[in-house]
């Protein structure tokens, strides 16, 4: 509890609350590092911090990409997710997410989009109708040579 209090004044501090009203404040909910081992972000509105000790054995505050802002840095052979935030994992500088785990080097690329045999259809067409139009002539064929006996016959 006193984690987020702290988190609260120190938001406050950064938005410049009680000093009138500043144009251009940062957002107080965007991931800020308060220090090199705690995180600050809003959970649902409210101000938490986070120590990235929690996170893993090792980790740091720091920043994740100009897109994310900070986060808890991850150090080598951490778990971690290749598309965390907007594609970069929380991997520490130098490290990048290779099977699953922080490790020296340079993500692993993507494996090229390969065609499957997709799915078969099943064939769900019948025969046509003899009233139906494709089977108009074939159908009416019979009776039309039925009525047509019928005149050659002599009354």
């Amino acid at each position: 509890m006193l984690a987020v209090v702290v988190a609260a004044a120190w938001l406050a501090a950064q938005t410049g609350e009680g000093e009138g009203e500043g144009e251009g404040a940062p957002d107080p909910c965007a991931p800020a590092c308060i220090d090199a081992a705690t995180l600050s972000f809003c959970d649902t509105g409210t101000p938490v911090t986070l120590a990235c000790a929690t996170v893993a054995d090792g980790a740091r505050c720091g920043p994740l990409s100009n897109d994310w802002g900070d986060d808890c840095l991850l150090p080598d052979g951490a778990t971690c997710d290749p598309g965390y935030g907007f594609g970069d994992s929380r991997c520490d500088d130098g490290l990048a997410c290779r099977d699953g785990a922080c490790a020296p080097g340079a993500p692993e690329p993507e494996p090229p989009l390969s065609p499957t045999a997709g799915t078969v259809a099943a064939d769900t067409t019948t025969p046509p109708s003899p009233t139906s139009c494709a089977g108009a002539g074939v159908g009416l064929l019979p009776l039309a040579l039925a009525l047509a006996r019928r005149r050659r016959r002599p009354a």
